[in-house]
């Protein structure tokens, strides 16, 4: 496999591996808000967006073309800013007291902690948005700067200077 091959199989294999974050979360949202999908609109966000971007995310990985790639950062950059949303919208207003009980759960022994009603949606679970977007944005920088830097043969002689070999 040469190094243009390569670069073809990472790029299919974060794209897929992309694809397939999405997809697990938007089937996990859709079961987890489905009492909230019938009054309201915002629970349909994460949804919609987790069913598109492995469409988008594929499209670009087969096209690999820079107006589609500076496209799909976006839409990482989106996909954080929805995570982000989606703790406010989970935190009802009252951030500092549902972090408060999160604190409280975990520091409380298991039958306490076990003990206690989920009164509210789950603050830290949109998060999940945040590390899909941050991963997105990595993949797309690890295969920028897996085709402009071209790998060379090189080593180090015992007096420290480099050699390399740059027909390689």
């Amino acid at each position: 496999m040469n190094n243009k091959d390569q670069i073809n199989f990472r790029r299919l294999a974060g794209a897929a591996a992309l694809s397939g974050g999405f997809a697990l979360l938007a089937a996990e949202i859709r079961f987890e808000h489905r009492a909230a999908l019938v009054d309201e609109w915002r629970p349909w966000i994460p949804i919609v967006w987790s069913a598109v971007m492995p469409m988008l995310i594929m499209l670009e990985a087969w096209s690999n073309r820079l107006v589609r790639r500076r496209m799909l950062a976006s839409l990482y950059i989106l996909t954080i800013g929805i995570g982000l949303l989606g703790v406010y919208f989970h935190a009802d207003g009252k951030f500092v007291e549902r972090i408060g009980e999160l604190i409280y759960v975990w520091t409380s022994s298991l039958e306490t902690g076990s003990m206690l009603p989920a009164r509210h949606a789950p603050i830290l679970a949109p998060l999940s948005f945040v590390g899909l977007g941050l991963l997105g944005l990595f993949v797309l920088l690890e295969r920028r700067v897996s085709t402009v830097v071209k790998p060379t043969k090189c080593f180090v002689t015992e007096d420290a200077t480099l050699v390399g070999n740059e027909a390689a």
